[in-house]
């Protein structure tokens, strides 16, 4: 029987990308057994949301344009703003002083 090789870290997608096209699964991965899938809980919630009806028929207006159901479009808004505020966050813990102790 062969020993399977550990498959290595990867520092990006095409690191990892480039790597299996020139590896192949089989000496990675041991296929012929069957194992036991876990899956997880759904990790997402639904939120109820009420526009003026203004408002609505401007979302439906542009996702129309877009070619998309008006709720993928406020979801995309939505995480687009989260993306935003999240790196904002992430750069103001990475630029904060520490208060030096004299």
């Amino acid at each position: 029987m062969k020993n399977l090789e550990p498959i290595p870290r990867f520092k990006s997608y095409q690191e990892e990308v480039s790597f299996w096209r020139k590896h192949n699964l089989n000496d990675y991965v041991k296929f012929n057994q069957s194992s036991k899938i876990l899956y997880s809980k759904n990790l997402k919630q639904r939120v109820t949301v009420r526009f003026p009806i203004e408002d609505f028929s401007l979302l439906r207006k542009i996702a129309n344009q877009r070619k998309i159901g008006i709720a993928t479009f406020i979801r995309q808004q939505i995480l687009l703003l989260l993306d935003k505020h999240r790196d904002q966050i992430f750069e103001k813990a990475h630029t904060k002083k520490t208060p030096s102790r004299e």
